[in-house]
């Protein structure tokens, strides 16, 4: 269930909305003049079935990194409760040939299914716990934040599947 943040000045936390480690990682990678560029929160709601394999651009885009999304984790999450399945290096592969279309399967976002089952014989996923990520938008995973406990990384802008999630992109203006 998709919602937008909340504008409310005194939830407008610095240590979410400007977080120095998050901010320190993507000015490296991306340059000085950062900008929000789209913001989004999520609750996923329980439900029977898994969420298909997805990156989360389904439309062209440029092969170089143009944006990044930080995913955190707002409480405990693992497996049994649906932490993020991570695909490592898949954003060096990703672009829109490899999506089904809207017409094959109503999550437009998602990975053919061959693709796949090829990827997880050569590099299958991880589901790891108490992780933080920033993320090549168009990846099917995530990167943790090595070195850095939760407690440490909490309040950044990020992303939790279950059982809710708050997400933040950070693109060159």
């Amino acid at each position: 269930m998709d919602q937008a943040p909340p504008t409310a000045l005194h939830l407008m936390f610095e240590d979410v909305w400007a977080n120095r480690i998050a901010v320190s990682i993507l000015q490296s990678l991306l340059g000085p003049d950062l900008m929000c560029h789209y913001a989004n929160g999520n609750t996923a709601l329980k439900a029977e079935g898994r969420q298909p394999v997805h990156s989360d651009i389904d439309k062209p885009h440029p092969l170089y990194p143009f944006a990044y999304a930080i995913n955190i984790p707002l409480s405990d999450m693992n497996v049994e409760n649906g932490s993020t399945e991570l695909w490592p290096g898949s954003h060096r592969e990703s672009n829109i040939d490899q999506h089904v279309t809207p017409i094959d399967d109503e999550f437009g976002l998602a990975i053919k299914p061959a693709l796949v089952e090829q990827r997880r014989r050569t590099s299958p996923p991880v589901q790891p716990t108490d992780y933080a990520s920033i993320r090549y938008p168009t990846q099917v995973v995530s990167s943790a934040f090595e070195g850095h406990t939760a407690s440490e990384i909490e309040g950044a802008c990020g992303q939790l599947e279950s059982p809710q999630r708050a997400r933040i992109c950070g693109a060159v203006g």
